[in-house]
């Protein structure tokens, strides 16, 4: 079992604790979505927001799942153990700062739920 005690993000944490609630396999390969939300403060157009971040996550092998002038969602099959986890919020925060809007978490496929 992994220990959950790794990951350093408690909403991060939080997900993973309810994965191995419902019986999931942590180092189950699966469909990942990343959430990107623009800042209040921001009155650059929707396009200059995030198209740049969109060619980015495309870059690091993500397709965009959802794109919008308020917001930008990439979608990849990513593990969701402990390490890949605190990699992933860890990469998506550095993103999130260079392209100057929130980082809004991820979500991912159940994949292992009890019966």
């Amino acid at each position: 079992m992994a220990d959950l005690n790794l990951v350093h993000r408690g909403v991060d944490r939080a997900v993973l604790e309810e994965l191995v609630k419902r019986g999931d396999d942590l180092t189950t390969v699966r469909q990942t979505l990343v959430f990107f939300l623009r800042r209040k403060s921001d009155a650059r157009d929707g396009e200059l927001v995030f198209n740049p971040l969109a060619a980015e996550l495309v870059a690091r092998g993500w397709t965009i799942h959802s794109l919008h002038a308020d917001g930008i969602s990439g979608e990849a099959q990513r593990l969701v153990d402990p390490a890949s986890t605190n990699n992933l919020s860890t990469e998506m925060e550095a993103l999130a700062a260079e392209f100057g809007v929130n980082y809004d978490g991820w979500e991912c496929a159940i994949m292992g739920e009890k019966k």
